[in-house]
């Protein structure tokens, strides 16, 4: 069996001054992504940060204000929780492990997990050949009482051109699948006019992650890398089943 992986390296800047609660410390940074082929820039990717409070040190809280650059090491995850009403609230956020200052721009992030169903290949309106994943990551942890628990992330991944193609050729539910790529935001309308933002992976490259079946012929190359690509919005053909991550809209799972 493969094991998980989930590491990512965020740097970017605070866009406001974090917010403390009784358990954990979130703020939210944002990284440039650059300028496109005209020369324009392209919008930042906004990412949600969240640290336990045991781990947020008194330097931290005089340092890290609104519009410091800031390095976050740590995994992408996704939860649910009930609110006051009963209702489930699902959220995305990174969990650091380690988090310290710079001036630097950094966006990377490597998963290690199993597909939860087999890639959906499609075109977009452009004509680029595009794929959708979902990735279930799994973290162990030892609780209170020193027993196991696993704990997943169900992690949105998009690839591109011939990598959307290996994926779709010689991936299934269920297989391991290791991807290479960046954490990315995007705001979208569902049908019903409300805003939303949805987290995901641009991903990069991909890779088997565990053996395949027998009678699979593949590629000389078990990786398929794809070309850097600016990933704009109308690339996306909306799917309010699929794309779906904030604090007041339920995730498909």
């Amino acid at each position: 069996m493969a094991t998980n992986l989930n590491n990512c390296t965020v740097a970017g800047r605070l866009t406001a001054d974090p917010v403390e609660t009784e358990f954990s410390v979130k703020f939210t940074i944002a990284v440039n992504r650059g300028k496109d082929k005209n020369g324009n820039d392209l919008p930042a990717y906004f990412l949600p940060v969240q640290i336990n409070k045991k781990r947020w040190f008194e330097n931290q809280r005089k340092n890290v204000k609104k519009g410091v650059g800031i390095v976050v090491q740590g995994r992408a995850e996704n939860r649910a929780s009930k609110d006051s009403e009963g209702k489930t609230r699902n959220y995305f956020f990174i969990n650091p492990d380690v988090l310290y200052l710079t001036e630097t721009q950094v966006n990377t992030v490597v998963i290690n997990g199993n597909l939860c169903a087999k890639p959906e290949v499609h075109k977009t309106g452009n004509g680029n050949v595009v794929a959708n994943l979902r990735v279930a990551c799994n973290y162990t942890y030892k609780n209170d009482k020193d027993e196991f628990v696993d704990q997943p992330s169900f992690l949105d991944v998009t690839v591109w051109g011939k990598t959307a193609e290996f994926a779709e050729k010689y991936f299934d539910k269920g297989s391991a699948i290791t991807v290479e790529g960046e954490l990315t935001s995007r705001e979208y309308q569902t049908k019903e006019g409300d805003k939303r933002t949805a987290y995901g992976v641009n991903g990069q490259k991909i890779s088997f992650g565990g053996s395949r079946k027998k009678n699979d012929e593949a590629p000389a190359a078990k990786t398929a890398n794809a070309p850097a690509k600016t990933v704009e919005a109308e690339d996306f053909e909306i799917n309010d089943d699929y794309y779906v991550v904030n604090d007041d809209e339920d995730l498909p799972f």
